[in-house]
């Protein structure tokens, strides 16, 4: 099995950065039409403003709040732009899914099944730049590979 440091580090950053934009296994076929028209409705743009709204969110955890900071006022910013985004999305673009997704939804999992789907997106071209994927990667030379491969082989005496 010949395993590269790039295939590892993109598999680390996609494992990591999807498993929250992952849709639930459980979403009904409208869910999956609204997620579907989300994501062919946004542009460009639109997959920019929802990945920095997500780095603004993600900012205030505690966690990594001494990473960055957002003013106040760019935070506002960001909050327009997305509420613009979700309100044209919902309302105009994908008026007719929003309808039967909410009309089929039973457990209030149709907008963020939707949402999971053009999250999914934007990461996904966010890991397109070659600057993203270059720091994504930049962690590698921290790692022992000869104990990743040692761990990914079978144990002694076993087969």
């Amino acid at each position: 099995m010949k395993l590269s440091v790039k295939s590892l580090a993109a598999a680390a950053v996609l494992a990591s950065g999807l498993t929250m934009a992952m849709p639930s296994l459980a979403a009904g076929s409208a869910s999956q039409a609204l997620g579907q028209c989300m994501s062919k409705s946004t542009t460009p743009a639109d997959d920019i403003v929802l990945v920095r709204w997500v780095f603004v969110m993600i900012g205030k955890h505690p966690g990594v709040a001494d990473l960055g900071t957002v003013s106040p006022e760019k935070q506002d910013q960001v909050d327009r732009q997305m509420g613009a985004v979700f309100e044209r999305l919902l309302a105009k673009d994908c008026a007719e899914e929003t309808r039967a997704a909410m009309a089929e939804d039973t457990n209030n999992e149709a907008i963020p099944d939707a949402f999971g789907v053009l999250f999914e997106k934007a990461f996904s071209k966010l890991t397109d730049d070659p600057a993203v994927m270059a720091t994504a990667q930049n962690f590698i030379k921290y790692v022992d590979m000869n104990k990743i491969v040692q761990a990914m082989l079978p144990a002694p005496g076993k087969k």
